[in-house]
């Protein structure tokens, strides 16, 4: 893999160019080795050729549901509770749920991956770098994809495959860059069946005739893209969404591989809502880490059925929100964890 040019030289940035990879390849006579997954040591199959590769809904068939036992343990630790834990009793229940155990463990190993960096610049915000140095993190900053969507597609797979082997147990996904915007409100425009002005924000920010310039863009993308509304793939060809592609790809094999992710930011919902489409056992796989002020973001979520660990309004979409959620999930399984531990204490006094 070539690390491109970048004037970030800090030790937790990374910034990639996914097509140089050679395990991206998408040639017909392709095929990806096999993967296992990391609780049940079951054999989880790779796209074979780049027509399947293509097809989300192939993609998606190896998602199974996250482990019922786990997540029903911290519902009758939360129930058995002299106290209600709110939403941080939800949060274990999902984090038990995805690591098929309870207690839970604590992730050893959170990687952000960021597609849609520009080639030769930083990749990242300064919020980002300073929020990665904080918490020694290590953001991954993938560059712009300049492929068709089926191509990016099996790229966003690969790079998935080469975190989790690497021993991730917990991605965070952020989707940015200037071609990420239109896009995204298309998606969520087409897939939440939302009027193109109803997606876009309002307020000082933004004069009337940017307004109108970006509705008629969002407008245009979709009316190019509504006629495959039931079609993943082809809606992200349509809209020609590579990096968009590239993200549902590696949220789908996230989940085949039973890996949670944190969302991070409105395009890279937008790019869950298509592996949604296609497979909608994937959304258990996922949590969103932030709400932004973008009314297309609350559309994408609720279509989702997602409610964010913060409500900060960052609206950085890169990876930010991501890092600061991390230590709420941790202080969850934490939480629960000692309220089980003080009602076992109750009980064996009375006894």
């Amino acid at each position: 893999m070539n690390t491109l040019p970048s004037t970030d030289s800090s030790r937790h940035i990374q910034v990639i160019d996914a097509s140089s990879h050679t395990s991206i390849r998408c040639g017909p006579d392709h095929t990806y080795p096999l993967g296992t997954d990391r609780h049940t040591g079951r054999h989880v199959r790779r796209a074979q050729s780049r027509a399947l590769v293509s097809d989300l809904v192939a993609l998606g068939a190896d998602v199974e549901w996250p482990d019922n036992d786990a997540a029903s343990a911290v519902r009758n630790t939360v129930t058995a509770a002299s106290v209600d834990p709110g939403r941080l009793g939800e949060l274990a229940e999902w984090i038990a749920g995805v690591q098929g155990r309870w207690p839970a463990q604590d992730f050893a190993r959170v990687r952000t991956v960021v597609f849609g960096a520009h080639p030769g610049a930083p990749g990242v915000s300064p919020a980002l770098e300073t929020i990665a140095e904080l918490t020694g993190s290590t953001v991954r900053a993938v560059a712009r994809q300049e492929h068709e969507a089926s191509q990016a597609l099996a790229a966003g797979v690969a790079l998935a495959d080469e975190e989790i082997d690497g021993g991730a147990d917990l991605l965070i996904v952020a989707l940015l860059g200037p071609d990420a915007d239109t896009p995204a409100l298309a998606l969520v425009s087409i897939l939440t069946n939302t009027e193109p002005v109803k997606v876009l924000p309002r307020g000082a920010r933004t004069s009337p005739e940017a307004w109108m310039l970006r509705a008629i863009a969002v407008r245009d993308a979709r009316r190019r893209g509504m006629t495959y509304r039931a079609q993943p793939a082809e809606l992200l060809e349509a809209l020609g969404c590579a990096d968009a592609a590239a993200c549902a790809g590696f949220l789908l094999r996230a989940a085949a591989r039973r890996t949670p992710v944190l969302l991070d930011g409105l395009p890279a919902a937008a790019a869950a809502l298509v592996a949604y489409e296609a497979q909608p056992r994937a959304v258990r796989w996922w949590e969103s880490a932030d709400l932004s002020a973008e009314p297309a973001h609350e559309l994408a979520l609720t279509k989702l059925g997602k409610r964010s660990v913060l409500d900060l309004g960052i609206g950085l979409a890169d990876g930010t929100a991501g890092l600061l959620a991390v230590p709420v999930l941790r202080a969850a399984v934490r939480t629960v964890v000692a309220l089980g531990e003080a009602a076992d204490a109750d009980i064996t006094a009375g006894e």
